[in-house]
């Protein structure tokens, strides 16, 4: 048997400099000096290595929600430890990690799963910006006149670009040395290249490149904590799995749909959430502030959905195709929110916000179908709420096209 070649690290291009290097010693102290070391402190306590080739975007992101203090929730405990702690095995709500182990991460999904743990984000793209915008926010992140830490700096960008071998990377920046324009990349591929310091004009040139597997530039990303834990991990917390369980069950959804001959969107409702009932168990977990709650309570759809009082089957029994008629509320068994009590049809609400585009793929000519989309639509009404339901539509939509590609589940015919 032939053995697999090995490599044992990579020597850095003439235009990176080692941060442990005599010159990268200088330029550190220099930086410290100038007050752009602010990043560096709070990011060295939590920086770390890959555990796979293809995994820099979860690595960062790892980093990134250990350093701002998130808490993962739990079930979501290092290794066998009670101590939650983030980790890239636990980031796989966007897409599988089988999927991230053989191509990676694009920007748009490193920022949903971003978002969906409960971090805010804001995507720059290279073309969309200028060096000079890219400076100063690479400034205001790094400078030690703003504490204490609010936000991080992440880049996505080609590592080629950079004179270095490979090609997609990402990584955080921890420092800013003005006199020099250079920046310090954390580069979370440790077995392969030290942490360095690089120009900021051609870090911000290498951003320019496409992504093969989104056909966009790559770029810059600011990320900070979010006031109140995102909905999408927190909204279904039957297993570990939370909405991955959720729309693993979606699979044999289409041939329901199909079969049980829906013509209105209260047939529609009633079907999509007595099917998804067996499987939720009612054991939904939400944390969302009181605008949220309003702007929910404001759609039509909500109307519908109180108007037919349907309440999912929490015992598991009865047919598929029916719905327990019960109560608007959990119990208190089962639904909560920092001792803070939802009506029930709000997260039914959501649900159905949250699966519309899978549902249209195979509804045609129901009348009102476009309620799905109500919170989507109107972004003026809606600007607290679209961002989170944008998230979970991702992962969705994401998880949609895995099984389309492998004939998991039927496409519709045309």
């Amino acid at each position: 048997m032939t053995e697999k070649p090995s490599f044992y690290k990579k020597p850095l291009p003439n235009s990176c400099i080692d941060y442990a290097s005599e010159e990268g010693q200088i330029v550190f102290a220099e930086a410290l000096q100038q007050g752009y070391l602010k990043s560096f402190f709070h990011l060295s306590q939590h920086f770390l290595t890959q555990a796979e080739p293809a995994y820099c975007g979860l690595s960062t992101l790892a980093m990134v929600l250990n350093t701002l203090g998130v808490d993962p929730g739990p079930g979501r405990q290092y290794k066998n430890s009670v101590w939650r702690w983030f980790t890239e095995e636990i980031l796989d709500c966007c897409k599988a990690l089988e999927l991230v182990q053989e191509k990676g991460i694009t920007i748009n999904e490193f920022a949903c799963l971003a978002n969906c743990n409960g971090l805010e984000t804001q995507i720059k793209f290279a073309p969309s910006s200028t060096v000079e915008e890219f400076r100063d926010l690479v400034k205001l992140e790094c400078s030690t006149k703003d504490n204490p830490l609010k936000e991080i700096l992440v880049v996505s960008y080609d590592r080629s670009g950079l004179g270095q071998t490979g090609t997609g990377h990402f990584s955080p920046i921890g420092a800013y040395n003005e006199t020099r324009d250079i920046v310090l990349i954390f580069d979370v591929a440790r077995f392969k290249y030290p942490p360095h310091w690089v120009s900021l004009e051609q870090l911000f040139k290498s951003m320019h490149s496409i992504d093969p597997d989104s056909g966009k530039s790559r770029g810059y990303i600011t990320l900070k904590k979010k006031d109140n834990q995102s909905l999408c991990c927190s909204i279904l917390k039957k297993c570990k799995e939370g909405w991955r369980d959720l729309i693993s069950n979606l699979i044999h959804l289409p041939n329901l749909i199909v079969d049980s001959h829906v013509e209105t969107i209260n047939d529609l409702i009633v079907v999509t959430l007595a099917y998804l009932s067996k499987n939720l168990n009612c054991l939904v977990l939400v944390d969302y502030n009181e605008n949220i709650s309003k702007e929910i309570q404001t759609t039509k759809l909500y109307n519908i959905i109180s108007n037919l009082n349907i309440n999912i089957n929490s015992d598991n029994s009865g047919d598929n195709n029916t719905c327990n008629l019960n109560n608007n509320n959990c119990n208190s068994n089962n639904c909560y929110s920092n001792n803070n009590y939802h009506n029930i049809n709000e997260i039914y609400c959501i649900i159905l916000f949250s699966i519309n585009s899978f549902l249209n793929e195979y509804i045609e000519n129901i009348e009102n179908i476009d309620l799905l989309k109500e919170p989507f639509g109107n972004e003026n009404q809606f600007k607290h709420l679209v961002p989170e339901l944008q998230s979970i539509k991702e992962i969705i939509d994401n998880f949609y096209t895995f099984c389309s590609n492998r004939s998991i589940i039927p496409v519709k015919q045309q």
